[in-house]
């Protein structure tokens, strides 16, 4: 045989005479409307994402490309860096 539930209610016999909702009234006073709420104020125009690490990467890699087959002496980190600093403008 199957035990009975057992309903919350039966667990403790003192919650059963305690209210489960506040008995304060809630007025419009206490609800601020919606249309009321201040919005984010908007970005500056200068603030900028960061390039990520993978648009970095590309095009540096292009910047290798044009180098190596123009034969232009350099490295891979001055083309890291020229595609960082061509990215932040």
């Amino acid at each position: 045989m199957a035990p009975s539930p057992i309903s919350p209610d039966s667990r403790n016999r003192k919650e059963k005479n305690t209210p489960r909702h506040s008995t304060h009234e809630v007025t419009r006073a206490d609800v601020s409307p919606v249309e009321s709420s201040p919005e984010p104020p908007p970005l500056p125009a200068e603030s900028k994402v960061a390039p990520d690490r993978e648009e970095i990467a590309l095009l540096a890699y292009s910047f290798w490309e044009k180098r190596v087959q123009a034969k232009i002496p350099g490295s891979a980190d001055e083309d890291w860096y020229r595609a960082e600093q061509h990215l932040a403008k």
